[in-house]
């Protein structure tokens, strides 16, 4: 597991109350056709100056002591903590995405992962074309997840901007232009609990620099050729 220094890259003293969890590649070797060393580390290091902000904003209020899950869930659904939310929604995402990368591009997903995508997409061709129709249906920033229902229902969701699967108000599911049923669902997102397993950043700062304005459908497809299987087959079944 490597972990990009951060030394140096923070300016003040205010206590480092959130810090970036470790990744299992090195961000300056970037990862095969999805991310160049000079883009990956860009990215790695703009999360690291959200983390700086957020420590800032919270360091001596009543936040200051929540994890990040625990701090979006306080403020999703509160005009007035925008900005608190945002960052720690951004950050959450951008460690849940980064942390379901591989260094490598032939890694094959798991046998019960497998099983699920074929009941719940009828083929897990099914599952990557809905995945990546998602993706590209997002008019501007956000991200696309693969999320599990309560009900053990397997969706694909988007989430404009910071927006998260961990509270159901924050998706974009009313969306019809962005959200497409899975007819095997048979209930209203909004009525139940999500469980991300997978999320692709479609910021276009993840993708501008080596796929360019274009680019998005090429990265996308890079993307779920570096994606750890063993990882988001860990994640199902766990709801906070």
């Amino acid at each position: 597991m490597f972990r990009l220094s951060i030394r140096g890259l923070f300016t003040h003293t205010t206590r480092q109350i959130h810090t970036p969890l470790p990744v299992a590649f090195e961000p300056q070797k970037g990862l095969g056709k999805l991310f160049s060393p000079t883009s990956l580390t860009n990215f790695y290091e703009n999360h690291i100056r959200l983390i700086e902000k957020l420590n800032t904003l919270v360091a001596g209020t009543e936040y200051e002591d929540d994890t990040l899950r625990g701090l979006i869930q306080k403020t999703a659904r509160l005009p007035e903590k925008a900005q608190l939310f945002n960052y720690a929604s951004q950050i959450w995402n951008n460690d849940f995405f980064l942390q379901s990368l591989s260094d490598s591009s032939s890694l094959q997903r798991d046998a019960v992962l497998t099983d699920r995508l074929k009941k719940e997409f009828g083929s897990q061709e099914n599952f990557d074309t809905q995945f990546i129709n998602s993706a590209l249906a997002i008019f501007g920033s956000g991200w696309t997840w693969l999320a599990e229902t309560e009900y053990q229902v397997l969706r694909v969701v988007n989430t404009y901007n910071a927006g998260t699967v961990l509270d159901t108000t924050r998706t974009q599911e009313n969306d019809v232009n962005t959200s497409i049923p899975n007819p095997s669902a048979g209930m209203q997102l909004q009525s139940t609990k999500l469980n991300p397993l997978l999320s692709v950043c479609v910021w276009e700062h993840a993708y501008l620099h080596d796929h360019g304005i274009d680019g998005r459908e090429n990265y996308l497809r890079a993307f779920l050729q570096h994606v750890n299987w063993g990882v988001v087959e860990k994640r199902m079944g766990i709801f906070a």
